[in-house]
Formats: structure tokens, C-alpha cells, sequence
């Protein structure tokens, strides 16, 4: 029995903090704010696709040609500090004339990533001259990177949903107010990539520029404009 009349206590301190919450907050006026931060970055990380292809009346043949094209560059990538090649595919292709086949095509892609446009036009201009094709490169953000600007855009676009919950509160003529709810959403865009002209294949090295990219964090809240206790709408000793 004590332990039920305990419990029912607990209950009604309980009930009786909710429905002291709703009160204060029907005083109020909810409004709903939406603001956001942006930044212009430059990508850190650069990638590009790269086609090691051979072509022999035997297929054999075309795939050891093909497969020593790909090994050689996977060297030059690798020997390069910071660079990283990993292969993405393999394709075999018959080559015909006339309706008849008369060999083989063997195609190796493969993915680079290095960090930065600067080196990843090195190991191209390499790459270019051993007979590799290029058919696309992009950039993008590393993941450290990625973290460091969300985790700036998130400070900035929290201090200015308090800047606008301040603003609001002042001009519906109030002295304090809450923040109820707060969400957020926005990453950093997905990188396009761009597709190499062919007269560029044959460049050394290749003189590849990034730019910049917008990288924005929205923020959505709600206030409770108006209630008996919160943040003040004005800094201390401000006057009105």
C-alpha cells in the first residue's frame, strides 16, 4: 500500500509539472524561425576515373597487355604520397569489322584520389603519357573536413536562431523567451563530376582548379515568445 501511495505521488508532482509547463507556455506566443549559415570551400580531395585499355587479335593477349597497363598505374599512383588507386572494374569487348570479329578489347578502370588537384595532376600527366585514358574527375571535401565546417555552420546558425528569437521577442514587445524546438539539416552538396575533353588526355601534368563549393546548414526552431522565465530578449543593462 505505501508503495502505491509513493508511485500515485510521484504521479501527481509529475502531472502537476506538466500542467505548470502548459500554463507558462500558454502565456506566450509560439512562433516558428528558420535561418541558415553558409561557407564557401574549397575541396581538399580530388578523384578522377582512368581507363587502362588494350586491344589484340587474341584475347590473352589483350588482357596481359591490358592488366601490365593497369599494374604500371597503380605504381605511379601509389608512389606518390597521399595518392590511393583501386580498380572499379574489368570489361572485355569483342572488336568487329564488318559484322566479324576480328579481336579482342580488355578494359581495366580504375579510380584515383589524392589529396588535392595540384597532386592529382601530377600522377594524370604521368599516367596520360603511359597510354591511361581519362574519363572523368571530380573533387570533393575530406571527411575531416566535412566535420570541421558542419560543426562551424552548426555554431553560427544556432547563434543566429537566438539573434532572430531575440529580434522577434523585442518586437512583439515581450521581455523573455524560450526555445522549444530546434532541427537541423543540411550537408555539404554532392560534388558533380566533369568529364575530360580528349584533346586534354595527352597533357602533363594536367592543370586541374577545384573552386570553391557552397556548403550550407539550415536550422528550423520554435519560440515561445512571452513566457514568465527564459532568455531575456535584451542583453543585461541593455536599454530598451
Amino acid at each position: 500500500m505505501r508503495g502505491w501511495r509513493r508511485t500515485g505521488a510521484i504521479g501527481l508532482v509529475a502531472l502537476a509539472a506538466v500542467a505548470g509547463a502548459a500554463a507558462d507556455e500558454g502565456k506566450g506566443i509560439r512562433v516558428a524561425l528558420a535561418v541558415q549559415a553558409a561557407h564557401s570551400v574549397t575541396p581538399d580531395r580530388a578523384w578522377a576515373r582512368v581507363v587502362a585499355q588494350a586491344e589484340d587479335a587474341r584475347l590473352e593477349a589483350a588482357a596481359r597487355r591490358a592488366r601490365r597497363l593497369a599494374e604500371r598505374a597503380i605504381a605511379i599512383a601509389r608512389r606518390t604520397e597521399g595518392a590511393e588507386a583501386s580498380t572499379e572494374g574489368y570489361q572485355t569487348h569483342d572488336r568487329r569489322e564488318a559484322g566479324r570479329r576480328t579481336g579482342y578489347r580488355v578494359r581495366y578502370v580504375l579510380r584515383l584520389e589524392a589529396p588535392g588537384a595540384e597532386i592529382l595532376g601530377r600522377v594524370l600527366g604521368e599516367l596520360t603519357a603511359a597510354g591511361l585514358r581519362i574519363e572523368g574527375l571530380g573533387f570533393s571535401l575530406a571527411p575531416a573536413t566535412r566535420a570541421r565546417v558542419r560543426r562551424e555552420l552548426v555554431t553560427e546558425a544556432l547563434r543566429r536562431l537566438r539573434e532572430e528569437s531575440a529580434l522577434v521577442c523585442r518586437a512583439l514587445g515581450h521581455e523573455r523567451y524560450r526555445i522549444l524546438r530546434v532541427d537541423l539539416g543540411g550537408a555539404p552538396p554532392p560534388v558533380r563530376p566533369m568529364m575530360m575533353a580528349a584533346a586534354a588526355e595527352r597533357a602533363a601534368p594536367l592543370p586541374l582548379v577545384p573552386g570553391t563549393r557552397r556548403v550550407e546548414v539550415r536550422v528550423r526552431g520554435e519560440v515561445l515568445v512571452g513566457a514568465d522565465t527564459g532568455i531575456p530578449c535584451r542583453p543585461e543593462g541593455a536599454s530598451p
